[in-house]
């Protein structure tokens, strides 16, 4: 599964992440806005803590269309040697409004993931720069990986 996810600045885990202080989940906000303050736009950025505290991954994407990669945070999980929990199913700690127009639907994840990934395919043709090239080439891997994650995960969204 991909677990990756948006995050605006003044908004605070819902949960925590394994490995992540529940005690202090103020010094983890905190540790997340310095990841994405500098600019103040909206960005993409993800940080492991261990249980004392410690940051021990820090991801801070570009710009809004960057993720991380499953594998470096999966190692970086991995190395903390933890034990899984159970946080039970979660709960919304909003109301989800009547009217979702403009909302991102579940149902509209596939065409979207697929318009970036041909999209950069598309791109790659054009653009000959290396730099570019690699930039296109990590985007269009980014939104297979979301594709792949969706279709092992969408059977469990009721």
């Amino acid at each position: 599964r991909s677990l990756t996810g948006r995050c605006s600045f003044d908004s605070q885990p819902a949960m925590p992440a394994a490995g992540t202080s529940r005690a202090n989940p103020s010094e983890t906000s905190r540790r997340y806005e310095q990841a994405v303050a500098p600019t103040r736009s909206l960005k993409q950025a993800l940080l492991i803590v261990d249980p004392g505290g410690a940051e021990v991954y820090r991801y801070q994407g570009r710009d809004f269309a960057d993720r991380t990669k499953d594998d470096d945070l999966l190692t970086a999980l991995g190395a903390l040697d933890l034990p899984p929990i159970d946080p039970g199913p979660w709960v919304p700690e909003v109301e989800v409004p009547s009217d979702l127009r403009g909302f991102f639907r579940p149902d509209d994840f596939r065409a979207y993931f697929n318009g970036n990934m041909f999209g950069a395919v598309a791109l790659a043709g054009r653009i000959t720069d290396p730099e570019s090239r690699r930039l296109v080439h990590e985007h269009r891997v980014m939104a297979k990986s979301s594709l792949e994650a969706w279709e092992q995960w969408r059977p469990t969204i009721t």
